[in-house]
């Protein structure tokens, strides 16, 4: 009799041993396939050139070269355009937006202090040093660029600059409104 119970126990342990082994590998299967399920497949391109590309146009004024960065249906919508939310359409308003800006300020320098990956285009934060030309005083300012790009080109550039301090730091005196 004590043998029947003894293999009888073997046989049982046997079986659970197998269905314990078999239930853990589903698990393990399971969370190695919820794993790779989580993982993010999606290519992103690396815009870093087009946006130093696109800053390089800022530094030296060669605007020819924005005829090979922007699409011809770029929209830049900036704080930093020559009247308060005007919106750039186009490569060649865009051209005149940067010649504009560097007839304002001499001695300009544009340079990303970081830049970002998004999944259709890039943001940076910048500054902008130079020399404010109507009080001839130095200017350091910070901002902040988004630009969308497609295919290969920047499709759209939303800016935002410190104006307050950029003005401040030009010496320009800032006026509450009147009441």
């Amino acid at each position: 009799m004590i043998n029947i119970i003894f293999r009888a126990t073997n046989l049982i342990n046997r079986i659970l041993m197998k269905k314990y082994l078999s239930i853990s590998i589903v698990i393990i299967i399971c969370f190695v396939l919820l794993a790779a399920c989580q993982l993010n497949t999606t290519k992103t391109t690396d815009n870093t050139p087009l946006a130093e590309a696109f800053i390089s146009v800022w530094n030296t004024g060669d605007i020819a070269s924005l005829d090979e960065l922007l699409s011809p249906d770029f929209v830049r919508e900036s704080t930093s355009t020559s009247a308060a939310g005007e919106i750039v359409s186009g490569i060649e308003a865009m051209k005149k937006a940067v010649l504009v800006t560097r007839n304002v300020v001499s001695e300009f320098n544009f340079w990303a202090e970081e830049i970002i990956q998004t999944e259709n285009g890039v943001v940076m934060r910048c500054r902008l040093s130079g020399i404010f030309n109507q009080t001839g005083l130095p200017i350091d300012v910070k901002s902040i660029q988004i630009l969308k790009i497609s295919d290969g080109k920047i499709t759209e550039q939303y800016g935002l600059v410190d104006h307050l301090d950029l003005y401040i730091q030009a010496g320009m005196k800032v006026v509450p409104p009147e009441e």
